[in-house]
């Protein structure tokens, strides 16, 4: 028996003997609430897979991203989540030599910080690595997101195409989540195919079918400037709030711009969502009870924003910011405080 199976073998008799291994579902009542690290998509112990065409900077982003969580500063006008006192992020990068990581570094101007780690032995494999996250971790603290890119050459995977291989591989992923009490980001390619949506990523479908919240980029296509590219989300488990972005990308920069005159992009372009969410909390933090009507009133918001509105009030739900008490009326989750809204 593998050492992974005596594992799990001693957690199912401790569940089973405690009495919660099959329990109702009222259980989760005291499970914590969903924790967002970046706007609504990072959360707590949660698996990112990012995909995209090799070349469209998604490691030079993920990088500018560590560096505003790790600084405190917004990245794409969203800021991380203050409640966690410092941010520690270990970049587990399996294509970049040290030259070009300092190169990076230099062309992004990243602010030096003892909490944006790298690993970049380009020839070592995840399992061999896992021993050795745990003892940093045990001997420096904790991770709060460990990044992996790409995903390809993290496992000595034998058929990329092979849907049982990819679900160990992400079945493994998901024990590191439990196991380091982190977050994971996998970078991915897309396939040859250009597909879109959450077909976009080579190999098995197992990769995104097992991810809780997909990122995609896509470059907008012939006639577009090669500077700007999509950012999407086409799947998450946690809020969906539909994010579209067009990204203009600037030497160092990256900066949150209107799509092009012409271009067609599904879904809501911007981050909507995310913002009314903001201005729902900040409205019912004063503990009056509200119908949905009352808050579209007090907000001014028009009939055109009805969608907009109705996604930011599920992804509050979701995030047990507000509490339904009856058929139309919500209020303020007890315990909620105006420093929450800072982590929405």
């Amino acid at each position: 028996m593998s050492e992974m199976a005596d594992l799990n073998k001693d957690l199912l008799d401790k569940l089973y003997e405690e009495g919660t291994l099959f329990a109702p579902i009222k259980i989760t009542d005291n499970a914590p609430d969903l924790e967002p690290i970046w706007g609504n998509w990072i959360f707590k112990k949660t698996i990112v897979e990012e995909v995209g065409e090799p070349g469209i900077s998604k490691t030079s982003m993920n990088y500018m991203l560590v560096n505003c969580l790790i600084h405190k500063k917004p990245f794409l006008d969203i800021d991380g989540c203050k409640d966690i006192e410092q941010i520690r992020v270990l970049y587990i990068d399996l294509e970049s030599s040290d030259s070009l990581i300092k190169s990076r570094r230099a062309m992004l101007e990243l602010e030096d910080s003892p909490y944006f780690i790298k690993c970049n032995l380009q020839n070592v494999l995840l399992p061999e690595l896992e021993p050795y996250i745990e003892r940093y971790i045990k001997d420096t603290g904790k991770l709060h997101i460990i990044f992996i890119d790409p995903l390809r050459m993290a496992f000595n995977t034998r058929d990329e195409n092979d849907n049982a291989e990819a679900s160990r591989q992400m079945k493994h992923l998901r024990h590191w989540c439990e196991k380091f009490d982190c977050s994971i980001v996998i970078v991915h390619h897309s396939s040859k195919a250009d597909m879109t949506g959450t077909k976009k990523g080579s190999g098995a479908y197992a990769r995104t079918s097992l991810a809780d919240i997909v990122w995609n980029f896509e470059t907008l296509g012939e006639g577009y400037s090669r500077d700007l590219f999509k950012f999407y989300i086409p799947k998450n488990r946690c809020v969906d709030d539909d994010l579209v972005l067009c990204i203009k990308k600037e030497g160092g920069t990256f900066t949150k711009v209107d799509f092009p005159v012409g271009y067609q992009s599904d879904g809501n372009n911007g981050t909507q969502v995310y913002q009314l969410q903001k201005r729902i909390q900040y409205l019912m933090e004063d503990g009056k009870n509200r119908s949905p009507h009352q808050m579209i009133q007090e907000l001014g918001l028009d009939a055109k924003s009805d969608a907009t509105f109705y996604r930011a009030m599920g992804a509050l739900l979701q995030l047990n910011i507000i509490t339904k008490i009856s058929r139309a009326l919500y209020i303020i989750t007890e315990g909620k405080e105006r420093k929450d809204s800072e982590c929405l």
